[in-house]
């Protein structure tokens, strides 16, 4: 072999041998730095923190423990605020539409959206039982995050376009769909006029229900759901405006 040869076999062997150690020594750098988590719990604004990465079981028995008041899980939510500009974004293409249209229900419902407050949520198990059981479900929670912890609502929300405010109805034991949508409309629960609307459960799932006129399905609701009764005969463009409200209204955080 030549002198050139030799000389280059044994530069690129340094090279290699370089570029590993600098890679092992990043990948120290990376498992041995740490950085503080903070999580606001809502709604009593209570600090925690933690030196490092902290697993959701850890928050939840943290935060229940300083809680003065009966949790209702169903309805916890891990807020991430650096997130918030999409949900932000969300509204006002929601709020364009509505003023685009220019009516008085689309009016009515900007009002309503307006009067609230909009967050990005993570998905999570907010059982804290599941979470301790399962790994899956007890992610590690880095930097910082709000965690809103309600007490159970003793009520149901409609959102209705013919109304600017939303409007609070009672729970009632066994009480189904059209129990509450007759009350809201003060009417008698075979007589009530929604045929189709948006469920918005606590735990922030979104159904669509439609044929209630004829369909003996029974919905149940969870305490703080959200009934939302849509406009009626949009415009073809305007097609998705419905279902683009339902979302955003599963993002609400009521404080």
């Amino acid at each position: 072999m030549s002198f050139t040869k030799t000389c280059f076999s044994r530069m690129k062997c340094r090279s290699v041998c370089l570029l590993l150690t600098m890679l092992v020594s990043s990948f120290g750098v990376a498992e041995t730095t740490s950085f503080p988590t903070y999580i606001t719990v809502l709604p009593n604004q209570t600090l925690l923190t933690y030196p490092q990465g902290v697993r959701l079981s850890q928050v939840l028995s943290d935060a229940y423990a300083q809680a003065d008041y009966p949790v209702y899980s169903l309805g916890t939510t891990l807020v991430d605020p650096h997130k918030q500009p999409m949900v932000e974004v969300q509204k006002q293409k929601v709020l364009r539409q509505l003023m685009l249209l220019n009516t008085p229900e689309t009016l009515n419902l900007a009002k309503q959206i307006n009067s609230m407050r909009f967050v990005y949520y993570q998905e999570i198990e907010s059982d804290p039982n599941k979470v301790q059981a399962f790994a899956k479900r007890n992610p590690l929670l880095n930097q910082e995050f709000w965690l809103y912890l309600p007490e159970r609502p003793d009520y149901v929300k409609v959102v209705s376009p013919q109304h600017s405010t939303t409007t609070v109805v009672d729970i009632q034991n066994n009480a189904e769909l059209r129990y509450y949508l007759a009350t809201f409309a003060d009417a008698e629960k075979e007589g009530q006029p929604y045929d189709s609307l948006w469920i918005i459960q606590a735990d922030r799932k979104i159904y669509s229900v439609s044929d209630l006129t004829w369909s003996d399905k029974l919905y149940f609701l969870s305490p703080g759901a959200m009934l939302f009764t849509g406009l009626q005969d949009l415009p073809y463009e305007f097609r998705d405006l419905n279902g683009d409200i339902a979302q955003l209204l599963s993002h609400r955080l009521e404080l």
